[in-house]
C-alpha cells in the first residue's frame, strides 16, 4: 500500500530487498524497497519504491530487521496470499471479487496512490514514487480508486466493526512488535 507496488512486485521480496533507516546509517529516515523484477521494467530495469511513515518503517524493522537476507516476506504462493485476501475481506464483509467491485490485492497499489495524494496533492512527486512514466496513467488510478468508496457502501454494523478496527490497528500492531522477540529467542 505505501510503497505503491504491484502484487506480483509484493510476493517476490525478500529481505535483502529491504533498505532500512540503519542501512545508511540513520541519515534517511524512509524504507527503501528494492524491486529486481518490477513490472514496469520497460522504463527502468532497477527500480525501488519509498515508504516514509515512521510508524510503518518501525513494524517493518521489528518484523523483518533481523531475518536471514535470502527469507521471503511473503513465505507462500500467490494462490495462497489470495485465499488468505479473500478471508479477511470476507471477515470485514469488504467485497473482494472485481465484478462486484470488490478490493482485490490490485487496489493496494491504487489506494496507495490515492492515499499519498490526499497527503501531498504532489502529481510529479507521486508519479516518481509510484513509478508511473506518463501523468495520465495515474491520474486514471485516481479517478477509479476515488470512484469506488468500497468503505462508504458497507452496512452500518460493517461500516462501525472496520472503524473499531482501523482504531485498534496501531495498537495491536505496537504489542505484536513487543512480543516479537519473544517468540523468536524460544
Amino acid at each position: 500500500f505505501l510503497a505503491m507496488l504491484h502484487p506480483s512486485e509484493m510476493l517476490n521480496l525478500q529481505r535483502r530487498d529491504l533498505v532500512f533507516p540503519a542501512d545508511s546509517f540513520g541519515h534517511v529516515r524512509a524504507l527503501y524497497v528494492h524491486l529486481r523484477n518490477p513490472k514496469t521494467s520497460r522504463f527502468a530495469r532497477r527500480q525501488h519504491s519509498r515508504i516514509d511513515d515512521p510508524f510503518a518503517v518501525f513494524v517493518v524493522e521489528q518484523v523483518f530487521r533481523s531475518q536471514p537476507m535470502d527469507t521471503f516476506l511473503y513465505p507462500a504462493s500467490l494462490h495462497a496470499f489470495r485465499k488468505q485476501w479473500n478471508a479477511v475481506m470476507n471477515q470485514l464483509a469488504i467485497p473482494c471479487r472485481a465484478a462486484l467491485r470488490g478490493a482485490t490485492p490490485g487496489v493496494l497499489r491504487g489506494s496507495g496512490a490515492t492515499h499519498f495524494y490526499q497527503q501531498t496533492e504532489n502529481l510529479q512527486l507521486l508519479a516518481w514514487r509510484g513509478r508511473w512514466a506518463r501523468t495520465t496513467t495515474l491520474e486514471y488510478y485516481l479517478q477509479e480508486v476515488a470512484a469506488q468508496m468500497v468503505l462508504a457502501d458497507l452496512r452500518e454494523k460493517d461500516r462501525q466493526r472496520n472503524f473499531i478496527l482501523d482504531a485498534a490497528c496501531r495498537a495491536i500492531l505496537l504489542h505484536l512488535c513487543s512480543e516479537a522477540p519473544l517468540r523468536g529467542s524460544k
